[in-house]
């Protein structure tokens, strides 16, 4: 601040040395502060020659005074926040971080980075240059690294979305999606689906077919399967030409049965028989022909009147066995449908299945088997006619000769003699059909389960099997409504397969087999056929068939959901069976009204008409939902729980249990020693595997909120890897006693079931066929085989486990 106080200036030598120069105050101490008019007054009369100069002490002091009034002043005007102290420090905080800012960050590193940046864009321009306009290319390129970096941040996961709460820990929150598929169902497309498959007849091959599987391609891939595959393969087939069948009564009246396209079983025999004597022999058990047969009631001039039963194949091969020519079955409908046929196959799938002239390879061989010499073909005249048609025949038989097991009597040769034909259209290379899509697994993909369904019906097919196809692709939508809700994915593969080919002897499923049997054996630790699933009666009650180291599973009451389960070993012929005959473990699920008390299932009147009022009914609806929600909590426990769900424990009591069963039939004859030794050694791995089970849970459950560490996971994976094995690990290579296409050794079907209950009737199949053949040395054989596949898939996994593995 200038001072208004003026000294007088010095303007001689002596003055500027300061000798004997006295100076004169013009302003008087006490008056610091005059007002320049004043000032101005008292120095009229000589003005100062010399601008002014400033006073460094007393002046400077009087100027900070007024600086520190002003910054006070400042402060008090923002509410008096912090000391002259802060300030300051904050000023110099700013200060620095401006200049750190300003030299370290902006040229030390952004001017060198923009510097580097606009070289590389010169370069990058002369090069765009020389292939087009630089701008369009750059664009270009800009797009694509965009897409990039939007694919890399969706597949992270590191958006927003709502699969974190189809999560605990790293794997699945069942619950979750059990929940969410009930909200998600549309029952309209199962119905939409179910009334397509079900508006034509759709055989092997036909012009419906074709229409029916083009249609569940399109749906596979509509709905977001990947990798769907439509394969073909050349199978034996035929088709209904024509069929007579004529009666003579005892009084020489010709009675002329009319028939038409309903009245032919697929792989019957084409051929005619006349003025053969008719019996009637129920349902042609073995214990019935053989006593028909004792008493001269079977020559080899009879035709058998039979009941279908369960095994129709065995019908066959047991009339075949005592010398018949030919069989009429009766169709095994419900009161008040005497009219209606029943078309079922007579393949003979007790010695293999698939192509019945290129048994074991899929397609053309060098010397296919011709029609006398396939083990499939019947040696027989067959015809199916319907409970009204078979009333005239039984009504024309006295109530003489052999009382049969359900109280009727046979009749004897005379009562009733008939004439009958039957004419085949044969093809013995016809197209058969399999349409495969997959669900590829985040974590073991090698390791896969099949969930299959039957496509192919000579009728119209509603009940059989168009409602399992129609929950295949139910199950399909559901799925992928969980990966696009979820971003969900199983921890193994899942493949959907539609087979073709099923009243061929199961062509589509045998051929396939075939085909991959290696890859299938590596890959496929289970198949789950659902084609008998249905609504025909509202109860709650699925029948399953299934391999013991899976039983566990079924039988868990937290698995039931509101099921009534009735779990069993497989004893039944399907498209499951060449791959129970390669060692895979697999499943049937059914509907008993459906497998057992099905009225119109292979008749004309399985059509949708009947079944579309069942699809509206609220308590139908509340049951198509909960047996979707069991299959869905089933195949996620199968395939997207970390421990593969085979238990050792119940597989070794279940064979404990079969042997005793054996050796209560055969201990007089055979040596069983070995084989109970050998069944007891598999305790150890079934306490192995509960403690490596309470171990990983301990660890990764119960303390790590299902974050499971690295080195557990190759652990875990390893368990499940040789647990996939075990099955796979016990066939023959060169088949089972006389059947070398059938090469499971401890499960699959016998020649004979002999009346055996279900439990046991398709278990240890080569011992079985040895003893019913009284060959006791051979049984001894083939009881020392099923030793040698308990030891030597017991070491597969002792010898591919360490230590460590379960502790």
């Amino acid at each position: 601040m200038v001072k208004n106080n003026y000294e007088r200036v010095s303007t001689t030598d002596a003055e500027h040395s300061g000798v004997n120069s006295p100076t004169v105050d013009l302003v008087a101490p006490e008056s610091n502060n005059l007002s320049v008019e004043d000032d101005l007054n008292l120095s009229n009369d000589t003005l100062p020659v010399e601008p002014p100069t400033y006073d460094d002490a007393h002046n400077l002091e009087n100027i900070n005074n007024f600086d520190e009034e002003m910054q006070m002043e400042d402060l008090n005007q923002f509410n008096n926040e912090g000391d002259e102290t802060m300030i300051k420090k904050m000023k110099h905080v700013f200060k620095n971080l401006n200049y750190y800012y300003h030299v370290n960050v902006k040229e030390k590193i952004l001017d060198p980075i923009f510097i580097i940046s606009e070289m590389f864009s010169e370069k990058i321009d002369f090069y765009l240059n020389k292939v087009g306009n630089p701008l369009i290319l750059r664009r270009f390129f800009y797009i694509i690294f965009m897409s990039i970096v939007s694919f890399v941040v969706v597949s992270s996961g590191l958006l927003p979305s709502s699969n974190k709460e189809a999560l605990l820990g790293m794997f699945t929150n069942i619950p979750v999606l059990l929940q969410y598929s009930k909200i998600s169902l549309d029952l309209a497309k199962l119905e939409n689906d179910l009334e397509y498959i079900s508006s034509m007849p759709h055989s092997s091959g036909s012009r419906g077919d074709t229409a029916i599987k083009d249609y569940i391609k399109s749906s596979f891939r509509n709905n977001g399967l990947k990798s769907v595959i439509e394969s073909e393969y050349p199978a034996y087939a035929n088709y209904y030409n024509s069929a007579n069948l004529t009666i003579y009564t005892k009084d020489n009246k010709k009675i002329d049965i009319p028939l038409d396209d309903r009245n032919w079983n697929p792989f019957s025999l084409n051929g005619s028989v006349s003025q053969s004597n008719l019996i009637y022999a129920n349902q042609g058990s073995l214990t019935e022909l053989s006593k028909l047969k004792k008493e001269n009631m079977i020559t080899d001039n009879t035709v058998l009147l039979m009941d279908y039963s369960k095994l129709v194949s065995e019908q066959v091969l047991a009339a075949q066995k005592y010398g018949a020519k030919g069989v009429l079955f009766i169709s095994n409908v419900g009161a008040g449908n005497g009219d209606l046929v029943q078309s079922r196959s007579v393949a003979l799938n007790q010695f293999y299945t698939g192509d019945a002239l290129t048994p074991g390879w899929t397609g053309h061989a060098i010397q296919d088997n011709d029609f006398g010499s396939a083990p499939v073909l019947p040696k027989l005249l067959s015809l199916p006619i319907s409970q009204n048609q078979a009333k005239l025949i039984l009504d024309a038989l006295s109530h003489k000769g052999v009382k049969l097991d359900n109280g009727a009597h046979s009749g004897i040769p005379g009562d009733v003699k008939v004439d009958f034909s039957v004419a085949t259209t044969i093809r013995e290379r016809h197209s058969v059909f399999n349409i495969m899509g997959k669900i590829e697994g985040r974590e073991q993909s090698e390791k896969a389960i099949i969930i299959a369904a039957s496509r192919n019906s000579y009728s119209y097919g509603t009940s059989y099997p168009n409602f399992g196809t129609s929950v295949l692709l139910s199950l399909v939508q559901l799925f992928e409504g969980f990966k696009y809700k979820f971003n969900w994915r199983p921890l193994r593969s899942i493949y959907f397969i539609s087979f073709g080919g099923s009243e061929f002897n199961y062509a589509g499923a045998a051929e396939f087999v075939e085909q991959r049997t290696s890859h299938i054996r590596k890959e496929v630790y289970s198949v789950l056929d659902i084609s008998q699933l249905g609504i025909t009666s509202n109860s709650h009650k699925i029948d399953i068939q299934t391999h013991p180291l899976l039983k566990s599973l079924f039988m868990s009451d937290d698995n039931k959901l509101k099921f009534d389960v009735h779990v069993s070993d497989v004893h039944q012929y399907g498209d499951w069976t060449p791959f129970l005959a390669n060692g895979v473990p697999v499943t049937i699920l059914s509907s008993k009204q459906v497998t057992q008390d099905n009225d119109i299932a292979y008749t004309d009147q399985d059509t949708f008409d009947k079944y579309s009022e069942l699809l509206h009914e609220n308590d139908r609806k509340n049951l198509t939902s909960d047996l979707m929600t069991y299959l869905l909590n089933i195949i996620l426990k199968m395939v997207d729980v970390p421990l593969l769900p085979f238990d050792i424990r119940t597989y070794q009591n279940e064979l404990k249990n079969h042997l005793s069963k054996a050796e209560s039939l055969y201990g007089k004859k055979l040596n069983f020693k070995d084989v109970s030794s050998a069944i007891n050694k598999w305790k150890r791995i079934a306490i192995e595997q509960e403690s490596w089970i309470r171990s990983w849970d301990n660890i990764v459950v119960q303390h790590s909120s299902n974050l499971e560490p690295s080195l557990l996971s190759i652990h875990r994976w390893n368990w499940n890897k040789l647990l996939s094995t075990i099955s796979t690990s016990q066939i023959s290579v060169t088949g089972i006693y006389k059947r070398r296409h059938y090469k499971n050794i401890l499960f699959g079907p016998a020649v004979w079931t002999n009346g055996l209950s279900d439990e046991f009737a398709w278990v240890f199949p080569g011992l079985r066929d040895a003893a019913d053949e009284n060959a006791w040395n051979e049984a001894q054989i083939q009881l020392d085989v099923i030793t040698g596949a308990l030891v030597k898939s017991l070491s597969k996994i002792m010898d591919g486990r360490s230590d460590n593995i379960y502790q």
